[in-house]
């Protein structure tokens, strides 16, 4: 399908365009990640398909994916490029539809990094989707000394009761903390209605603290 130049999805389009161009950082590009930082890697463990929390989407899976967009993944090419007519085109599907089909990601210390999708989260990001589908492969990091790698550790474990993704700690024991405050033993799983009444919680107190 193609759009003429014209039209709220071109406007939409020029908007985060200008938008995007204003950003002085780029995407971050998980293969860049790793290589510079020398991480030691341990594998990959498949989590099947997860909500990805926006906010903790940081880039995309490899360099060639990353030069269309902005740190906040905002479009920045061109409004007359062929890239520019194909995110117009999901804007319109999205606004008419709905995205529904998965994005590919892998995380990495908590933070999701796309190989397949990279345009489908830049249109729902823009219109203030929290969240998006993705098939999530995880990277995990080899165990160091390091405060900021136990804590991930504590939230591998956390997650394996849970399920729940968004809940960035940046104090040690905290994750522990929460199974007890929320009334479950050390290794007891959270049921879906668990998982739903939290996050109902969560959401709620997030918008009452942001309001404050």
């Amino acid at each position: 399908m193609s759009l003429r130049l014209s039209g709220e999805p071109y406007s939409e389009y020029v908007k985060y365009m200008r938008l995007g161009k204003k950003e002085k950082e780029e995407l971050q590009i998980l293969d860049d990640v790793l290589e510079k930082a020398h991480v030691v890697t341990v594998g990959e463990v498949p989590l099947g398909l997860v909500q990805i929390p926006m906010a903790q989407i940081a880039g995309t899976k490899s360099a060639g994916r990353g030069v269309s967009f902005s740190k906040s993944f905002y479009p920045i090419l061109n409004e007359k490029s062929e890239f520019a007519q194909k995110w117009m085109s999901l804007y319109k599907a999205h606004i008419e539809e709905g995205i529904r089909e998965p994005v590919k990601a892998y995380e990495f210390m908590n933070r999701f990094y796309v190989e397949e999708g990279n345009k489908r989260v830049s249109v729902l990001k823009c219109m203030g989707a929290v969240s998006v589908p993705g098939m999530v492969t995880r990277i995990l990091p080899a165990r160091t000394g390091e405060k900021e790698n136990r804590i991930y550790y504590e939230f591998v474990d956390f997650y394996r009761l849970s399920e729940i993704n968004n809940l960035c700690f940046s104090k040690e024991g905290s994750y522990a903390k929460l199974q007890r405050f929320v009334g479950k033993r050390p290794d007891e799983k959270w049921s879906e209605d668990d998982r739903i009444n939290f996050q109902s919680l969560h959401l709620r107190f997030q918008m009452i603290y942001e309001e404050k």
